[in-house]
């Protein structure tokens, strides 16, 4: 199971997980997600958004010298734009049923690595963006968790094109026991199924073996 992809399938295959592990009501249909500032959730009539987990991401590393700048833009389009864009379509079904946001950043939205600038900068960006969010709908009575995973052990890392950053990723995954995409899916579990007055707004989850 992955846990990060721009493709909209994974986000109802996220979903599921959840609602399959806590019986969680969240069914919903995305499209339109590539359309910039109009994407659309499609209830059907019998069905409600409840729980909302944002997951979209690609990693493309490498030098900030000599870099290709469409990268750069397909990472901030895809892990941070796509992300708020998900969460404006989503909102007024979530503020009326007062649910939950789970918005899956990174440890590189805590601290940024040589040759991950733009990646880090897209997680950062996403951790601000939750924490201003969290403020503004908190008071009625819609939670905004934010998940910062270490490595884990998904695709994430073979997106990128640099040969020498994809070895890098693969030797760094060697050197640990990397997180499992379960694991992920355990610690949003946990929160989204907190009792309504307990708000879990943030979890950094790590290897054990992961320094950085």
């Amino acid at each position: 199971m992955k846990i990060g992809a721009a493709a909209p399938a994974l986000l109802v295959v996220t979903s599921a997980v959840i609602r399959t592990a806590t019986r969680l009501p969240v069914r919903f249909t995305v499209t339109m997600l590539c359309d910039p500032g109009k994407p659309m959730l499609v209830l059907g009539d019998d069905e409600e958004l409840a729980q909302f987990k944002n997951n979209a991401g690609v990693m493309l590393n490498g030098p900030i010298v000599g870099a290709d700048i469409t990268q750069w833009t397909r990472m901030v389009e895809t892990n941070l734009l796509g992300s708020m864009y998900m969460v404006h379509a989503g909102l007024p079904h979530l503020l009326e049923r007062r649910g939950t946001i789970v918005q899956v950043s990174s440890t590189s939205g805590w601290i940024a690595s040589a040759y991950a600038g733009v990646y880090a900068a897209t997680k950062f960006g996403i951790t601000a963006f939750s924490e201003s969010l969290r403020q503004e709908v908190t008071t009625r009575g819609v939670r905004v968790v934010v998940i910062e995973p270490g490595f884990v052990a998904t695709e994430l890392t073979g997106h990128n094109t640099d040969p020498t950053m994809r070895a890098a990723a693969q030797n760094m995954a060697a050197s640990m026991r990397t997180l499992q995409p379960q694991d992920i899916a355990d610690a949003v579990v946990y929160a989204v199924t907190q009792p309504e007055h307990v708000a879990v707004n943030e979890i950094l989850i790590r290897p054990t073996d992961q320094t950085q």
